[in-house]
């Protein structure tokens, strides 16, 4: 029998997984563009990473693009006013 998942399990659910699947598509779409070594040799620094660290650091700062966003969407859903309280868009002026 499946367990159901309270409100924070959800909630976390809600978040991370569009983030991650977010992170995943950008990461895909931006590194078929820009090749690794060429974006560390844009940066000036004695500290060398494989293309794979950089992949790593370029999935990991989309996915903190995804999730910030996502939380902030999942924020302004929670925190919106009572319908009542908003002026009717279709009412007669």
């Amino acid at each position: 029998m499946p367990r159901h998942w309270n409100w924070r399990q959800r909630s976390l659910a809600i978040v991370v997984w569009p983030s991650f699947l977010a992170a995943c598509l950008g990461t895909l779409l931006f590194f078929a563009q820009v090749d690794a070594t060429r974006l560390q040799d844009a940066f000036v620094s004695d500290t060398r990473f494989s293309d794979h660290a950089i992949y790593s650091i370029g999935f990991f700062f989309f996915w903190l693009i995804g999730l910030v966003a996502a939380l902030m969407a999942t924020w302004l859903l929670r925190t919106e006013r009572k319908r009542k309280d908003f002026p009717s868009i279709d009412a007669d002026h």
